[in-house]
């Protein structure tokens, strides 16, 4: 459990909060077996119907039970959603800009450590949210910023899909009514490489549904289309 230090140190910090009606600070104890996580983040506003905070914040990251801070995260830009009780919720992702959580703890990479997103903002397509990624690193016992992940998590609709089984990411972009994409990625080194996607396009002059599947296959891509009438 985390010591009675700790959560006097958050408690003060907390009743900072109840003070001060722009800035929101939230307590994480359930999220992760490893870790145990304060989020600071400022610029809340007092919207009854929609409650939120977007601007500079800090996580503060502490091994979990402990009280020592491990690592402190400070970013120029998060955005949390609230409820009506100033609450934040946590790893809840969907492809909208709905319910989607400012923390989601994942193992990205596949190493068998906890990584860390953070929202930024909503930079995705159609304005879904986007998400800053940090690995773990476990010589530098760290917890490192990822660009090219980052960019993964920024471009779609929304963060991509972790499948633990197959050990790969999924994204879902799409323009319009008529096209959307959906494509997968084993991460190599830290680093997402496309093995995967499938297009789907409405074809207007045709009323027919075309979609196209490509594999990498030994280095090579496999492509395969089809057509089918389309159908509301």
């Amino acid at each position: 459990m985390i010591s009675n230090r700790f959560l006097a140190i958050f408690l003060s910090v907390f009743s900072t909060w109840a003070l001060s009606a722009n800035t929101n600070i939230s307590l994480f104890k359930k999220t992760s077996k490893q870790w145990d996580f304060v989020l600071k983040v400022a610029n809340c506003n007092d919207d009854e119907l929609s409650p939120s905070c977007e601007g500079a914040g800090t996580l503060d990251i502490f091994n979990k039970g402990r009280d020592d801070l491990f690592q402190r995260i400070t970013i120029k830009k998060i955005g949390i959603q609230l409820d009506t009780t100033n609450k934040t919720t946590v790893n809840t992702v969907t492809i909208d800009d709905k319910d989607n959580s400012t923390l989601v703890i994942d193992d990205f990479n596949f190493d068998n450590h906890d990584d860390i997103a953070l929202l930024n903002g909503y930079d995705g397509g159609y304005g879904s949210p986007s998400y800053n990624i940090y690995l773990f690193d476990v010589d530098k016992k760290q917890f490192l910023f990822s660009k090219t992940l980052t960019v993964l998590a920024s471009e779609g609709m929304g963060l991509f899909d972790v499948d633990k089984k197959k050990r790969t990411l999924t994204t879902f972009m799409k323009s319009g009514a008529s096209w959307s994409q959906e494509s997968t990625y084993k991460v190599v080194h830290n680093t997402p490489m496309l093995i995967s996607d499938v297009t789907k396009e409405y074809l207007f002059n045709e009323n027919m549904l075309e979609i196209t599947i490509r594999n990498l296959v030994e280095g090579q891509w496999e492509i395969s289309k089809k057509k089918s009438k389309f159908t509301q």
